[in-house]
């Protein structure tokens, strides 16, 4: 069993965690972390990488539990955010087969806790990459889990990629360089079906 963060479409490494376990915990009672990507990802754009945040309320001064932390929706935060996915992966050859799964998520306003809007987000991820490990809650927290790999603290929303990962074709690598685990969404609108494969022999540099 794996615990982690709650994540905002996850970064590959992420992802190969999930792939890895048999069970992951996602943690629920931990104080809310601020730039970290319990409420942001990082994606590619043509301008390059292009960070994507939600808005909590509070703010940058909000310091309660994440099981009460609230999405802010005083400002059209996913207006932009599909805005930018269109503009950043139109052009991917696999982008108008999953676009309509994410969709919703940015048009209602159906979530008022991050960690819903987040964990719904992951089940979309799980069903479309064939994903089978069971995901679950932490009921508590423990700063020394026991009996769990934990991994709340991992850098994941950085690039913590060893040079034996495979690289796939991005949008736009042919005016930049590949750009290493960014969100999964990255993965699977640029390779499909064939996304598990890089998941399943990523390797983290942790």
């Amino acid at each position: 069993m794996v615990l982690l963060p709650t994540a905002y479409l996850p970064s590959i490494s992420y992802l190969h965690q999930c792939l890895r376990a048999d069970v992951i915990a996602i943690e629920r009672h931990e104080n809310f972390v601020k730039s970290t990507t319990r409420n942001r990802c990082q994606i590619l754009t043509s301008n390059g990488i292009q960070t994507l945040t939600i808005p909590i309320v509070g703010g940058r001064s909000h310091k309660q539990s994440i099981d009460t932390t609230q999405i802010c929706y005083a400002q059209n935060w996913q207006k932009q955010h599909w805005a930018t996915l269109i503009s950043a992966y139109n052009n991917s050859p696999f982008f108008e087969f999953y676009a309509h799964h994410f969709e919703p998520f940015y048009h209602q306003k159906e979530f008022d806790l991050l960690v819903d809007f987040n964990t719904k987000l992951l089940a979309i991820l799980f069903q479309l990459l064939k994903i089978k490990t069971q995901l679950a809650f932490t009921d508590a927290y423990h700063h020394q889990p026991k009996h769990l790999i934990d991994h709340r603290n991992k850098p994941f929303e950085t690039k913590p990629a060893t040079q034996n990962n495979a690289q796939y074709i991005q949008v736009f690598n042919e005016k930049m360089p590949f750009q290493a685990n960014l969100s999964v969404l990255d993965l699977l609108f640029c390779e499909g079906n064939n996304a598990k494969y890089h998941l399943q022999h990523w390797q983290d540099g942790f």
